[in-house]
């Protein structure tokens, strides 16, 4: 959304575990809709103490399965790259 994303970070309900797991997701998610940093604003975040227990094992599950999926084709463009002779253009690593 280029015209900014006003974000209501409020919940309504109790704090159980549950909720907290989903209220993580639903605060990865959100902010994912604004274009820039600069157009996006957040009303009543959460505390510093919800951040630093960090995401829950779910998400941090969910989150690495895109990491791997990168790792695997990075990997197979090396491979194809060496096949065809063009390893040399390839970064240092």
């Amino acid at each position: 959304m280029r015209d900014g994303v006003l974000i209501d970070c409020g919940r309504q309900g109790g704090t159980d575990k549950k909720e907290d797991d989903d209220w993580w997701l639903d605060l990865y998610v959100m902010p994912s809709r604004a274009t820039r940093l600069q157009d996006l604003l957040l009303l009543r975040p959460p505390d510093l103490d919800f951040f630093a227990k960090g995401p829950p094992k779910s998400l941090r599950k969910q989150l690495a399965k895109p990491a791997r999926r990168t790792e695997a084709c990075r990997m197979r463009a090396k491979e194809i790259a060496s096949e065809l002779g063009l390893a040399a253009l390839l970064r240092p690593e």
